[in-house]
C-alpha cells in the first residue's frame, strides 16, 4: 500500500500512508498529516511534529 493508494481510493491528498494493521477481520490504515499541515491550534504557527 502507498500514499498514492490512499489518494486514489479515498481522495486524501494531504496525508501520507504510515502502516496498515488487520484486527478482527478489519483493515486499519494509519496515516499522518503532511508536515505543511501541522500547526499550533492556538496561534496557528507551524511547528515540528513530535517524533
Amino acid at each position: 500500500m502507498s500514499t498514492s493508494f490512499i489518494y486514489h481510493a479515498f481522495g486524501l491528498q494531504c496525508y501520507d500512508y504510515v502502516r496498515q494493521d488487520f484486527v478482527a477481520g478489519n483493515v486499519l490504515l494509519s496515516i499522518q498529516a503532511k508536515d505543511r499541515l501541522v500547526c499550533c491550534p492556538h496561534c496557528g504557527s507551524r511547528v515540528n511534529p513530535p517524533s
